[in-house]
């Protein structure tokens, strides 16, 4: 991987992170664009990305994670309630990850994406409730599904918040926030599948110069994108975000029937 592409790919990744278009459905078609192949260099650089968009994330909730830790502590149990799906669900997943970013099968995906997108924008706010233990496993639920490329997190727990009578500044706090801990388990998870099928770690120096490029493009362009975005779906800004999911998906099914 060159320099170019590494940057490229860290501006796709931190800008598409925080949007609810899926970042795994844009980087795998970014990379068959720029004719990439994948091997323990692409984890590497992965890895090093995932950790550009969570530094974006810690230090944007920063003030809101401060009080959940030192004086609401009893609330991370709603997290914990939320992740309890999903380590289950990413060993399941995780062996056909290769097969499901296939072209042919983003688009259906990505059409998962913009019914939910639609649903979420037709959802009207009626008397909103708070959250509840049961009502973080059900996001926790909806979050499963988003193991498969194509399909938004922060779209499914977006709306499966929002049609659980979550508020919708709540049903997005939580979703940014429930990110935090289950990007890091995949950080670690994945850090550790690399170490064991990469023993010699010297393999990887030659992409430490692009993992850098790649990592400070994903910390560019996430501050840009988070920056511009929650105020955005706090406001229920979905329909632009659906259609263009909805067309992207159209374009990839009729793309590889052709």
């Amino acid at each position: 991987m060159n320099i170019l592409s590494s940057i490229i790919l860290g501006l796709i990744q931190g800008f598409t992170e925080f949007l609810p278009i899926s970042s795994s459905a844009h980087l795998a078609l970014a990379r068959r664009l720029l004719s990439l192949s994948s091997d323990e260099n692409t984890l590497f650089f992965d890895l090093t990305c995932h950790i550009g968009t969570l530094i974006v994330l810690i230090w944007y909730f920063r003030k809101t994670l401060y009080a959940l830790i030192f004086n609401y502590p009893f609330q991370l149990l709603f997290y914990l309630v939320a992740l309890l799906p999903l380590v289950p669900a990413y060993l399941l997943v995780k062996p056909y990850v290769s097969v499901l970013t296939q072209p042919y099968l983003l688009g259906p995906g990505l059409l998962i994406t913009a019914c939910i997108l639609f649903l979420a924008a037709k959802k009207r706010e009626k008397n909103p409730s708070p959250l509840s233990f049961l009502k973080a496993f059900g996001i926790g639920l909806s979050q499963v599904i988003a193991l498969i490329p194509g399909i938004s997190r922060s779209a499914s727990t977006i709306t499966a918040g929002l049609y659980l009578d979550i508020s919708i500044k709540e049903a997005v706090a939580f979703s940014f926030l429930l990110s935090i801990p289950s990007v890091m388990g995949g950080i670690i998870l994945e850090s550790f599948h690399l170490i064991h099928k990469t023993p010699h770690l010297t393999s990887l120096s030659n992409s430490l110069i692009p993992c850098m490029m790649g990592l400070l493009a994903s910390i560019a362009s996430g501050f840009i994108s988070i920056n511009m975005m929650i105020p955005l779906l706090e406001k229920k800004q979905f329909l632009p975000f659906a259609r263009y999911c909805l067309m992207l998906s159209i374009f990839l099914m009729i793309h590889s029937i052709l």
